[in-house]
C-alpha cells in the first residue's frame, strides 16, 4: 500500500501516540510532538490514511442501513517499547449507520511518524478478504484496540459483526510491528451482544495480555475476560468476572496492570440502566494474573454526561460512561505506582456543558482521590462550546501525567462545529489534584466533527483510552 508523507522532518519524535492519534471523520490525522520539549506543544497535523481499500468492495452488498465510504473513525494507536519510531494505528474503515463498518484498517510508521504505511487487517471481514474457511465471513467490524507488550509484539482485540449485527470478539497479533497479522482467534461469539472489548499487554510479562468486554443478556450485563499466557497462541476460555445482577451493567473495562503485577479493572457501573440510571467508575482486583478477581472497588459517582453538535444540537458519540486509566510506571516518578482515571462528567457545571474530570490512587486502586476538573477549555465561550469530551490519559517516562480531550471553544456559530483535541500535562512533582499545576497544548488543528458518519449521532472520533 502507499504511503502518506506528514509535513515535518524525519527527526521528529512522539511522547505518546496514545495521546495524539486523532480521527476527523474523514481522514486520519496525526500529530506529532519534538521529543526534547519539556511540556508538549502542537505540532503538524498529517494524513496517515491514504485511499479507501474496499472502495470496490461488493462481497459485503444487501446489508440494510447507510454506509459512508472512505470514513475513518475510531482510531487505536500505541507505541512499540523495543522501538519508539515504530508507531501503529488501527481504524474502523467505512462506517455504517447502524454499527459496525466494513472493516478494519491501520497505519504503520517506523521512522517516528515522518512517513506512514496503510495496512489492511485482512481476512477478518467479507471486503478485508474474510471468509468461512479463514474464520472471517463477517459483514462488518468495531472496537479495534491495540497494545504492544514489552517484546515488541502487537495485540488487536476488535468485535466482528455477525449479519444480525450481534459482535463477537476476537484477538490477532502482530510480530512485525504492524504490517502483518495472523489468524484471529474467537473469544466468543455467542449471539449475544458482546461490546466494548479492550485488550492490554502485561508490561511485566511478555506472554500474558488480558482481554475484556461487557456482555449483555438476560436483563444483566457483566464483564467478561480472556487471558493468553504463552503470547496469543492460545486464549483461555471466555469467562465472567463481574456480575452486579439484574438493571445493573458493566460497561467500558480497561484492564490496568498494577506496577506490582496485580491487575485492576477499571469500568463504569450502570445502576437501573433501564431507567433513571445512576452511574458510578469503579473497579475489581485481580492478584493473580486474572485468575480470580475482588469485589467491587468504588472509585467515584460518575455523573457522566453526554455531547451535542453546539450548532445544531444533534447529537455527538463520545466517550460517554467510559473512563480512561493509567499507571506511573518510572521508577523514578516521585508518584511511582499511581493510578490516574479520566472520564468526562456534567459535575462541574451543574450538568450544563461536559468537562473532564481527575482522581488518582496512591495505594492500589483502594482509595481515590477527591474528582478535579483539569480541562482548560474558557468559561468565556458560548455554553455549547464549553463542551469538553472523550479524554484518555497517559503517563511519560519521566512521570508526566498527560490527558488529552476535545472541545468546541474555537467554534463559531455556521454550517460547521468546529473541534479541536487539546493535551493538558502535570508535571511530576506538581499537585495534580490542583487544576492550576495542568499545563494546556494544542495538538491538532481544528476539523469539522459534522463531517464525521452518522450512527446515532456524529460517530466516534476517537477511542477513549
Amino acid at each position: 500500500m502507499p504511503a502518506t508523507r506528514a509535513t515535518r522532518s524525519p527527526s521528529d519524535r512522539f511522547l505518546r501516540a496514545r495521546w495524539l492519534a486523532l480521527g476527523c471523520g474523514v481522514g486520519l490525522l496525526f500529530a506529532a510532538l519534538p521529543a526534547t520539549a519539556s511540556l508538549p506543544h502542537q505540532g503538524a497535523d498529517g494524513r496517515i490514511s491514504a485511499a479507501d481499500p474496499f472502495a470496490a468492495c461488493t462481497r459485503d452488498s444487501g446489508q440494510v442501513g447507510k454506509v459512508y465510504l472512505d470514513t475513518e473513525v475510531e482510531p487505536s494507536a500505541d507505541v512499540n517499547p523495543t522501538n519508539p519510531n515504530n508507531i501503529v494505528s488501527v481504524w474502523k474503515q467505512d462506517q455504517w449507520s447502524n454499527a459496525g463498518a466494513r472493516g478494519l484498517v491501520g497505519a504503520v510508521t517506523r521512522d517516528g511518524g515522518a512517513s506512514w504505511q496503510q495496512v489492511v487487517v485482512r481476512n477478518i471481514t467479507l471486503c478485508s478478504g474474510g471468509t468461512p474457511q479463514n474464520g472471517g465471513n463477517f459483514p462488518r467490524a468495531a472496537d479495534p484496540w491495540l497494545s504492544f507488550a514489552p517484546n515488541g509484539k502487537l495485540f488487536l482485540s476488535y468485535l466482528a459483526l455477525d449479519q444480525r449485527n450481534l459482535p463477537g470478539v476476537f484477538v490477532t497479533t502482530s510480530s512485525d510491528g504492524g504490517l502483518t497479522w495472523a489468524r484471529t482467534t474467537r473469544l466468543i461469539n455467542d449471539g449475544y451482544f458482546n461490546d466494548k472489548d479492550s485488550v492490554t499487554a502485561d508490561p511485566l510479562n511478555a506472554n500474558r495480555a488480558y482481554v475484556v468486554w461487557d456482555r449483555a443478556a438476560n436483563h444483566r450485563v457483566p464483564v467478561w475476560f480472556s487471558r493468553t499466557l504463552n503470547g496469543g497462541r492460545t486464549w483461555a476460555p471466555a469467562r465472567q468476572i463481574f456480575d452486579q445482577g439484574d438493571g445493573r451493567a458493566e460497561i467500558g473495562s480497561i484492564i490496568v496492570p498494577l506496577v506490582n503485577g496485580q491487575l485492576l479493572d477499571v469500568f463504569t457501573l450502570i445502576y437501573n440502566y433501564d431507567s433513571n440510571a445512576t452511574y458510578d467508575v469503579a473497579a475489581s482486583r485481580s492478584p493473580n494474573f486474572g485468575a480470580s478477581w475482588g469485589k467491587r472497588i468504588f472509585i467515584v459517582h460518575e455523573a457522566p454526561k453526554g455531547v451535542t453538535d453546539p450548532d445544531t444540537g444533534a447529537a455527538v458519540r463520545t466517550s460517554f460512561a467510559l473512563p480512561s486509566a493509567a499507571v506511573d510506571r518510572s521508577r523514578a516518578s516521585p508518584r511511582y505506582g499511581a493510578i490516574y482515571a479520566v472520564w468526562q462528567t456534567g459535575m462541574f457545571s451543574g450538568n450544563r456543558w461536559t468537562d473532564i474530570a481527575y482522581t488518582r490512587s496512591f495505594d492500589g486502586g483502594v482509595t481515590w482521590s477527591i474528582p478535579r476538573k483539569i480541562n482548560r477549555t474558557p468559561l468565556r465561550v458560548p455554553i455549547p462550546d464549553r463542551q469538553a469530551f472523550t479524554p484518555t490519559v497517559h503517563v511519560a517516562a519521566d512521570g508526566t501525567v498527560g490527558v488529552s480531550y476535545y472541545d468546541f471553544r474555537a467554534n463559531s456559530r455556521g454550517p460547521s462545529a468546529w473541534t479541536n483535541r487539546w493535551l493538558v500535562t502535570c508535571a511530576p512533582t506538581a499537585f495534580c489534584t490542583k487544576t492550576v499545576n495542568w499545563k494546556e497544548r494544542r495538538v491538532s488543528g481544528s476539523f469539522n466533527i459534522e463531517l464525521a458518519p452518522w450512527a446515532w449521532g456524529y460517530s466516534w472520533v476517537t477511542t477513549w483510552r
